[in-house]
């Protein structure tokens, strides 16, 4: 249950008369997530940059920054930036750079999207997402979706890369029967590599249903539809 901003910081948290997207409807938003090369402090976040959150959870917080321009925040380091232009890009950077450090970007793994404001309903194909709403309960569940699809898309390059390194020994062990590092450190490289993706996985909450989700089958409904399309 969303409740007042008086609550603790991981809980899920959401300012009352909240403003929404400055688009009317049938507008195009390019909508865009950038993926980084480690976690987001959110908590350091809040504490030392503004303006606070609009939306506050565990795992994303939502930013305004400027009317209707608004900054999704994922703990396992994806931002989404409602629109993607040239200000909304600085501001992103501004705020994130003096926390993540130089070369803090993995653009290979960025996604975009089209946002429609369709007041006819919630719709999501895989070319657009339409929304009834430009509000912060849609604003904060298509990011999180999208920041999920970014943050899996990511693990498994990395999984992938991982795997890459054994590959030569496994071939060996294939063709010749036995391995030049030995058996054992060949399943504690496999193993490595199966166990970093199990726990970003985990860090992921990729199975956790948004909190929004609960309290409104259009956001149930609206989350559910982006996870088969994303």
């Amino acid at each position: 249950m969303i409740e007042a901003t008086m609550q603790e910081p991981d809980a899920t948290t959401q300012v009352p008369d909240a403003p929404t997207l400055a688009a009317p409807a049938g507008h195009h938003i390019q909508v865009s997530a950038w993926c980084f090369r480690q976690p987001i402090d959110l908590r350091q976040l809040r504490a030392q940059t503004e303006p606070p959150p609009l939306v506050r959870g565990p795992d994303l917080d939502v930013r305004e920054l400027g009317e209707g321009r608004f900054l999704a925040l994922a703990r396992f380091g994806i931002a989404v930036l409602w629109p993607d232009d040239a200000e909304m890009r600085a501001e992103t950077e501004r705020t994130l750079a003096p926390h993540l450090g130089a070369d803090h970007r993995c653009p290979a793994h960025d996604e975009e999207i089209t946002v429609v404001l369709d007041p006819d309903g919630d719709r999501v194909t895989d070319d657009a997402i339409g929304l009834r709403r430009g509000d912060l309960p849609r604003i904060r569940v298509v990011s999180l979706a999208l920041a999920q699809s970014v943050g899996l898309d990511r693990i498994e390059a990395e999984v992938e890369a991982a795997l890459a390194t054994t590959e030569p020994f496994i071939r060996e062990v294939r063709t010749r029967g036995r391995s030049g590092i030995g058996a054992r450190r060949l399943l504690q490289l496999i193993g490595t590599a199966m166990s970093a993706r199990q726990q970003a996985l985990v860090d992921l909450a990729i199975l956790d249903l948004p909190e929004e989700a609960w309290e409104s089958p259009e956001i149930d409904a609206l989350f559910h539809s982006l996870g088969e399309h994303l």
